[in-house]
């Protein structure tokens, strides 16, 4: 049996295949995961809100991603919430519910499935911190990774904390899974912010617990903060591909392919073509046919419409709004050519990237010279997911930094024209009327 010639098997560009099909095989196992994992989110409230009275309702979505619907808990400060305040429609994604009076902040709500064989369940989480109007309660969060998100280990956590109602800060702990972490704590009582390590090999949850006194340094109190997170290994699987073709190729070098090549003997050495020389480029008729071939074999299609129908009635309202004015309505406009890469900033292509493939719903500009003056969001629950919550920050950010207004507005059954122009134009830098 002859063995596999290790000088082709070792070349370059087999070298290079190989890399980015490890890569890729990675990336996508990376992707498939996360994609199954189910989701929770309170949609009707932001977190800090302060409320006027008790008891209230909160109102949200989830998704099942392909997971079978066991229950969704809810629970206020750690008090659990009765199952009959709790209103939940499967079919839907939407759930509701109501928290009872006296009930302490945050409010946590947790999403039990299971996959359809039973064998294994999920939970997803997402909390929500809230003030009762008059209540003043000392309080403590994470700020920097949201709650139910993957985190890879070590990670640092970092918070804010307050103390209310004449109290007086005594200590904070924290303690992930069954492990104490509070020696790696770190504490600003001027800024009232902290930073603590999670190191690695440990279990969801973190729990931090900022504890008051009051001024004669009695009276101890407590306030409770959980974080949710599914570990994550930080090995970058690019890196991990790396590593294999460094290997292959300390291999090659080294010499230890000849260990599997085998002599060939002169019968069966490769011989030299007998192809006979091409002649000519064939007729006018058979490239014609050729390239009708190629063409024939482009995998496009039509992409539609434009404008979805909710995007196709807020552009009538925004033509309505805005029709007396001088202004151009663009749509689905680029990121990248709103905002630009300052010259001389490191990791130019990086910084690229992260805008060249996002874009804007509406981009209004001025007529004669089409400047860009204000761009529009038009956003509907979909933006309600961490993945949408952490691109629509980008943008602001983006847009901000280059000086370009940037409004938002919830997709709606229908539009009043006049709202929506006193909004509008009192946010352009300039407006002048049609000539």
């Amino acid at each position: 049996m002859e063995l596999v010639n290790c000088n082709r098997m070792f070349d370059k560009p087999v070298l290079l295949m190989v890399f980015v099909l490890v890569a890729l095989l990675f990336l996508q196992s990376s992707m498939v995961h996360a994609a199954e994992e189910p989701s929770i989110r309170i949609t009707n409230m932001r977190d800090g809100a302060v409320l006027t009275h008790t008891p209230f309702t909160t109102e949200g979505t989830f998704d099942l991603r392909g997971q079978e619907f066991v229950s969704i808990t809810a629970d206020a400060g750690g008090v659990g919430i009765p199952t009959d305040n709790i209103k939940v429609d499967p079919s839907k994604g939407i759930f509701r519910v109501t928290v009872p009076d006296n009930f302490p902040s945050p409010l946590t709500v947790r999403l039990n499935t299971r996959d359809h064989s039973g064998s294994s369940s999920h939970q997803a989480v997402d909390s929500l911190q809230f003030q009762i109007s008059g209540r003043t309660e000392s309080s403590i969060r994470v700020t920097n990774i949201l709650d139910g998100s993957k985190v890879s280990l070590p990670r640092t956590a970092v918070g804010q904390y307050t103390v209310l109602n004449g109290r007086l800060y005594d200590s904070i702990t924290a303690v992930v899974g069954s492990k104490n972490i509070t020696s790696s704590l770190e504490v600003n009582e001027a800024n009232q912010t902290f930073r603590v390590e999670i190191p690695k090999g440990v279990s969801s949850p973190l729990i931090l617990t900022l504890r008051t006194v009051d001024r004669n340094g009695q009276d101890p109190d407590a306030e409770t903060y959980e974080l949710t997170f599914t570990p994550q290994s930080s090995t970058n699987p690019a890196l991990l591909a790396v590593y294999l073709l460094i290997g292959l190729t300390i291999f090659e070098r080294l010499g230890l392919g000849r260990l599997f090549r085998r002599r060939r003997s002169p019968s069966r050495r490769r011989q030299p073509s007998r192809r006979p020389p091409s002649i000519g480029k064939g007729t006018k008729r058979s490239r014609e046919k050729a390239a009708a071939n190629q063409l024939e074999t482009v995998p496009y299609k039509s992409g539609g419409k434009l404008l979805t129908p909710s995007e196709l009635q807020f552009f009538r309202a925004l033509e309505s709004a805005l029709g007396d004015y001088d202004l151009h309505i663009a749509t689905k406009v680029r990121l990248a050519d709103l905002v630009a890469v300052r010259g001389g900033t490191g990791a130019w292509r990086s910084h690229f990237n992260r805008i060249q493939s996002k874009h804007i719903d509406f981009v209004i500009s001025d007529r004669q010279d089409m400047l860009p003056l204000l761009a529009i969001e038009l956003d509907d629950p979909s933006h309600e997911r961490p993945d949408r919550v952490r691109r629509d920050e980008f943008v602001d950010k983006a847009l901000e930094a280059a000086g370009l207004t940037l409004m938002r507005f919830w997709v709606s059954e229908s539009y009043d024209a006049r709202e929506l122009h006193d909004e509008i134009v009192m946010r352009l830098p300039s407006v002048r009327p049609k000539s």
